[in-house]
C-alpha cells in the first residue's frame, strides 16, 4: 500500500490539532450539556437520564443514556426515534436496549439545548 505525503501531512495536522485541544474544557462542556439534558427531562414520567463513560467504543466521550420505562414513558424507544427523525429540526440519536443515547461530542454549541427541548416536548 502506498501512502502519499498529503495523507501523512493531513494525519500529522489532525494529531497536532487534537493534542492542542483543552481536554478538561471539552469534558466540562460535555458535562454541562448532559446536565442540561438531565434537567430538561427530569419531570418526564418513566424517563431516566444517566451519563455513561466511556463511549461504546472505549473513547473518552460521555453519552447521555435516556431510559424509557415501558408503560410509564409517553413514547417507546422506536416511536421517540421516529418522532425525532421526522420532526423539525430532524434529530438523529443512538439506540439502546432501554431507550436512546445522545453524544454531546457530535453537537455544535447550542444544539444540545434544542435536542433536550424537543425530547422533553415529546415525552411530557
Amino acid at each position: 500500500m502506498k501512502i502519499g505525503k498529503e495523507n501523512i501531512v493531513g494525519c500529522l495536522a489532525a494529531v497536532e490539532w487534537y493534542l492542542g485541544l483543552d481536554h478538561a474544557e471539552r469534558h466540562a462542556d460535555w458535562d454541562r450539556q448532559l446536565g442540561a439534558l438531565r434537567d430538561a427531562l427530569g419531570a418526564a414520567p418513566g424517563v431516566t437520564v444517566e451519563v455513561s463513560w466511556p463511549g461504546e467504543a472505549g473513547e473518552e466521550v460521555p453519552r447521555g443514556m435516556i431510559a424509557l420505562e415501558a408503560g410509564k414513558a409517553r413514547l417507546d424507544r422506536d416511536s421517540l426515534i421516529a418522532a425525532l427523525r421526522d420532526g423539525d429540526p430532524r434529530i438523529a440519536v443512538g439506540s439502546t436496549a432501554r431507550g436512546i443515547a445522545i453524544y454531546p461530542a457530535t453537537l455544535r454549541p447550542g444544539e444540545m439545548e434544542i435536542v433536550a427541548r424537543r425530547i422533553a416536548e415529546l415525552l411530557r
